[in-house]
C-alpha cells in the first residue's frame, strides 16, 4: 500500500527520461511495479550492494537522463551521505521513503543537492 501512495505522488512529478534501477529482489521490484513504468533490474541495488556499487552504476548511466534507485539499506544511506557529504556516513532511511537528490555531474558531492526527503505517511 505503501509504494501504491507513494507511486500516486511521484509520478506527476517524474520526468518523461527517467531511468529506473531496481534491486533483483521481490519485494523492491514490486514497489518498482506500483509506478507502471518499465525498470532494470540492476545487481548494484542487491541487499549487500557497497557504495561503490551504487557509484559504479551511477558513473554509467547518461547524465541528461534522471535516475531512480529503488534498492535497500544501509546501501541506500551511505550513497546519499556520499553524495552530499562525501563519507560514506551510516544515514538511516525510513522504508519507503523518497530521498531525492540532484546532482551535476555524477561524480562528486560537491555538486549534489538534496531536494526533497517524504516518507509515504506524510503524503
Amino acid at each position: 500500500m505503501q509504494a501504491k501512495h507513494m507511486a500516486r505522488w511521484l509520478l506527476p512529478r517524474l520526468p518523461q527520461n527517467i531511468n529506473i534501477h531496481v534491486s533483483p529482489s521481490l519485494r523492491t521490484q514490486q514497489t518498482a511495479q506500483a509506478l507502471n513504468l518499465s525498470f532494470n533490474i540492476s545487481p548494484a541495488l542487491t541487499p549487500h550492494a557497497e557504495v561503490t556499487d551504487l557509484q559504479g552504476l551511477v558513473a554509467q548511466h547518461v547524465p541528461s537522463a534522471p535516475l531512480l534507485l529503488i534498492g535497500h539499506q544501509p546501501t541506500l544511506g551511505r550513497f546519499a551521505a556520499t553524495l552530499l557529504t562525501g563519507s560514506p556516513i551510516n544515514w538511516a532511511m525510513r522504508k519507503g521513503a523518497l530521498w531525492w537528490l540532484i546532482t551535476q555531474d555524477n561524480s562528486t558531492y560537491h555538486n549534489t543537492t538534496l531536494k526533497l526527503v517524504i516518507s509515504p505517511n506524510l503524503l
